[in-house]
């Protein structure tokens, strides 16, 4: 962790050097400062526990985009050669992502991070909310990679070549039979109208017709389809990235929190089989 403001992470550490809970005083139960990571803080050593699968914006927006998580790692250093506190490793962060279809890259921006401590309680901060646009919401952050690039690079999916080949297919398809289906028809004027009429082969006639509306329909049906496609951008999991925070994170210990495990156990009732089923 690179505190760019000079600051010092605090931590309660016992004597054996592991990270411990900060202790509440005996009139005091409420919240207890913890640790702080600064605005401007860039995090460097962090891996990709999911994949990134970042949507390519259509129409300058995003729509519901797919999360990522990142895992920080324990070699991180603080200013002045002071590593990261014990307490704050291994702390997981998530996001979202939006693909750049140029580039053929991805930009990550971190909104939650939870920091479990050593006796299990947790200690969240998010600026999630519940929106399909989250790249209008304030962030914790951005990622990078190990070289500082803001748009990662990454593996471009994308079915458009075979959607477009599909299409003028049909929409070829459609021209033709309904020429062929013109063919068997004659217009005349009465009476200041257009009239047309089958003069033709009637059996063609109905053939050019029949598949120029079943091709038609196809084109409807990938016209459909195709709303509900994207293009993405492909990251696997395991990438190395660095967070670079935009706001400032603070982790209170609350004694009366949450924890992973409050002591609750399950009472099991032992049952006996008998003649007529359960005892």
């Amino acid at each position: 962790l690179l505190d760019t403001a000079g600051g010092v992470l605090q931590q309660a550490v016992s004597d054996s050097g592991a990270a411990e809970p900060p202790q509440a005083s005996g009139a005091n139960t409420g919240p207890i400062k913890a640790y702080t990571i600064n605005n401007q803080a860039s995090l460097i050593a962090n891996t990709t526990m999911t994949a990134i699968l970042a949507k390519v914006p259509l129409g300058n927006n995003v729509v519901d985009p797919f999360r990522f998580k990142v895992v920080t790692g324990a070699e991180n250093l603080a200013a002045s050669g002071l590593r990261l506190p014990p307490g704050v490793e291994r702390i997981v962060w998530s996001g979202f992502t939006v693909g750049n279809r140029e580039m053929s890259c991805a930009r990550g921006w971190v909104d939650t991070v939870t920091l479990v401590f050593p006796d299990g309680t947790v200690s969240t901060t998010t600026t999630r909310q519940n929106t399909n646009d989250p790249t209008s919401v304030r962030s914790l952050g951005y990622i990078t990679d190990a070289w500082g690039k803001p748009c990662i690079n990454g593996k471009f999916i994308s079915n458009v070549d075979d959607y477009l080949r599909d299409r003028g297919f049909l929409a070829a398809l459609s021209a033709v039979s309904d020429a062929a289906a013109s063919t068997e028809t004659s217009s005349v004027v009465q009476n200041g109208s257009v009239v047309t009429a089958v003069t033709g082969d009637r059996g063609d006639y109905i053939a050019g017709r029949a598949l120029s509306g079943f091709s038609e329909e196809l084109v409807k049906y990938f016209r459909e389809r195709m709303a509900n496609a994207f293009d993405l951008v492909y990251i696997p999991t395991g990438k190395q990235v660095t967070i670079h925070v935009e706001d400032e994170i603070r982790f209170d210990y609350d004694p009366n929190g949450r924890k992973t495990d409050h002591g609750y156990r399950v009472q099991t009732v032992g049952y006996r089989a008998g003649r007529d089923g359960l005892d």
